[in-house]
């Protein structure tokens, strides 16, 4: 059974649905979800995004994604990546690429980002454009600035 939870947060209303004690989307919009190809233990996600949520960056815990076969490689690769960026700092779309093993994938980088199951804890706001533009977001540039905005201020 599939189960949503409302999540007020200073960057608006969040939206969280798990099955089977996993976290399988976390989003700002409330979009049923369809298959994404990942989860997270609930406790553990949780327990990350309370401890984001409350500036504990160096406290969170690397979460345990499990991937499933409807996620690319290459989409695992590059949420690894991003789970593995510093709080506060930021990468090109190149740059994730690269990192992804794909150097010449930057607009594929964008499309997976787009798809971002998990909101806030695989970090796409993190991605910018090479010049130093915020680049794209999902959920709005004025969010994307926030959350960077957020992590860079103690």
């Amino acid at each position: 059974m599939l189960r949503l939870t409302e999540l007020k947060t200073d960057f608006g209303l969040f939206y969280i649905y798990s099955k089977d004690n996993k976290v399988i989307k976390a989003t700002f919009d409330p979009e049923f979800p369809k298959t994404v190809g990942i989860s997270i233990k609930n406790k553990d996600y949780f327990k990350a995004l309370e401890n984001y949520l409350e500036k504990k960056f160096n406290s969170m815990n690397s979460l345990t994604i499990d991937y499933t076969n409807e996620l690319s490689n290459f989409s695992q690769r590059v949420y690894k990546v991003l789970i593995n960026t510093k709080v506060g700092a930021t990468l090109s779309y190149k740059e994730v690429a690269r990192l992804s093993g794909n150097p010449l994938a930057w607009r594929r980088v964008g499309n997976v980002l787009k798809n971002n199951p998990i909101a806030i804890l695989i970090p796409c706001h993190r991605v910018i454009l090479s010049n130093g533009k915020l680049g794209g977001y999902k959920w709005g540039l004025v969010l994307k600035e926030k959350l960077l905005n957020f992590e860079l201020t103690n």
